[in-house]
């Protein structure tokens, strides 16, 4: 979806779509454009959930090195996106990079 330079969204505004949209998948790419992402199917979902069970079990087989986050976790890396699968160092703080 692209949206105008003078319509920015700030963070703030962004997680109020958000919220009131809980059943879209919105992200925010680089220049500021959302982007809302359609369904896994069947097949894409199956795999999806069984790479979340190795990660999962990888992340608590090893709790010194992390957290472990799915893929509706929304993280400022620059952009406002979600991962397929994310590991933050325990060191790095959590309530900073989150929304």
């Amino acid at each position: 979806m692209k949206i105008p330079e003078r319509y920015a969204m700030t963070d703030d505004v962004l997680f109020e779509l958000c919220v009131a949209n809980k059943e879209l998948r919105i992200e925010r790419d680089e220049e500021g454009q959302l982007i809302i992402m359609s369904p896994a199917g069947s097949f894409s979902s199956n795999l999806n959930f069984r790479l979340n069970i190795l990660f999962g079990n990888w992340v608590e087989a090893n709790p010194t090195l992390g957290y472990g986050f799915d893929s509706s976790g929304g993280f400022t890396t620059g952009p406002i996106n979600a991962f397929s699968r994310y590991r933050m160092d325990k060191e790095r703080e959590m309530g900073s990079t989150h929304i």
